[in-house]
Formats: C-alpha cells, structure tokens, sequence
C-alpha cells in the first residue's frame, strides 16, 4: 500500500502530498474538506460554524 512521505501546504488553498512511490498528488482544502467524513468538518457540530467568503479560502471559528 502506498503511504505518504511528504505533505506539505503549497499555499493557503492546497496541499502536495508526495507518495513513498515517488507519485506527487496536490488537493484543495476545499476537496479535502467535501470528502472528510468528520462532523465538523460536515457542518454537524453546532460548535464549529465554517464562513465560505471565498471558494478558496475556509475559515473556521467557534460559536460560543
């Protein structure tokens, strides 16, 4: 199975991720977002409200 070797933040919209077979792979946060299974990042948690002022800028913050 192919594992990870490097994951590193190419700017403030993706990440690369360099695979330990020398493949290279670059993911927006907003896909990584879409296909995260968590409650937050789904939108669930009525503690984490997310703010979609730009399709590739995600902010975060809490609702107290």
């Amino acid at each position: 199975m192919v594992q990870p070797k490097k994951i590193k933040r190419t700017d403030n919209n993706s990440l690369q991720i360099t695979w330990d077979n020398d493949n290279v792979t670059e993911i927006t946060m907003e896909t990584l977002r879409e296909k995260c299974p968590c409650v937050s990042c789904q939108g669930r948690d009525s503690a984490v409200q997310f703010i979609h002022s730009d399709k590739k800028c995600f902010q975060a913050r809490r609702i107290l």
